[in-house]
């Protein structure tokens, strides 16, 4: 059976969402309580921690430790192809390299501040299905930042950008809307299968049209994972379409060097936890 045969997805039924513009770092400063145990895909946690690893109570909450939420799909849990050397390899998530750049960054900037990333992709989920689950997975935990990375399922069922590209913007309005910070980020190429490449820089234009209107960062990961042809890099896949773990490392340094380093920059001197 080809995709082509394959039923159509139903879309979301959630209405449209006023938009808004992102909130300053000292308007989101909350720590997170979030101990729901939910079951997902993917539910690891990596912190990144300067100092004592313990947890902050009280005031010390508001000023050393931020939570932000890695939401998306298989490019999210880090799913990887099997390969002849590894039938069934480990998923290797963005967010574990991630934590060891920013934990990195803070040991020398900012000792005793806290950054935890809590991943929350689901393999196979299309931009509906993450709508859905947006409340409880990101508002819930009430998270500081969210990382939303989706579409290239969508894409690969036909569905048209610009119906994506609403359903992200969806996304973008309700973290707005709820104090949180957004990140948007570009869905990578493929390789080997070049018609699926146009949908992805038409998919990549609007959802960097939709960070721009409202003032968010877009982080853009097809051209920090494509070669020159626009093509997903030959190291970077196993199967043309998921990443190898060189892949999702460069995914973190680019979402690190593009929107996290940043931000915490930011967070860090607005609190004034900034080392001289």
């Amino acid at each position: 059976m080809t995709l082509d045969e394959l039923p159509a997805r139903p879309q979301s039924a959630a209405g449209p969402r006023q938009e808004a513009r992102a909130p300053s770092w000292t308007e989101q400063c909350r720590r997170s309580n979030n101990k729901d145990g939910t079951v997902l895909q993917s539910r690891d946690t990596t912190t990144a921690a300067s100092g004592d690893p313990g947890l902050t109570t009280g005031s010390e909450r508001k000023q050393a430790r931020i939570l932000i939420v890695a939401f998306g799909d298989s490019l999210t849990v880090g799913y990887r192809s099997p390969t002849e050397d590894e039938e069934f390899p480990e998923p290797f998530p963005y967010t574990a390299f991630l934590g060891k750049r920013v934990d990195a960054t803070l040991h020398k900037k900012a000792p005793g501040f806290r950054v935890e990333f809590l991943n929350r992709g689901i393999v196979g989920e299309l931009t509906d299905d993450m709508a859905d689950r947006f409340v409880r997975d990101v508002v819930g935990p009430r998270s500081d930042a969210v990382i939303i990375l989706g579409g290239s399922n969508d894409l690969g069922w036909g569905m048209d950008p610009s119906s994506v590209a609403e359903n992200l913007a969806g996304m973008y309005d309700e973290a707005l809307n709820s104090g949180i910070q957004p990140v948007a980020c570009t869905v990578p190429s493929v390789r080997g299968y070049d018609e699926g490449i146009p949908p992805r820089l038409r998919l990549n234009r609007l959802i960097r049209n939709c960070s721009e209107s409202r003032g968010i960062i877009c982080v853009d990961l097809f051209t920090a994972t494509a070669d020159a042809a626009g093509r997903l890099r030959e190291e970077y896949s196993n199967d043309g379409l998921h990443l190898s773990s060189l892949g999702y490392e460069a995914m973190a340094e680019a979402i690190f060097s593009e929107a996290v380093h940043g931000m915490i920059k930011g967070y860090m001197e607005d609190t004034k936890l900034l080392s001289e």
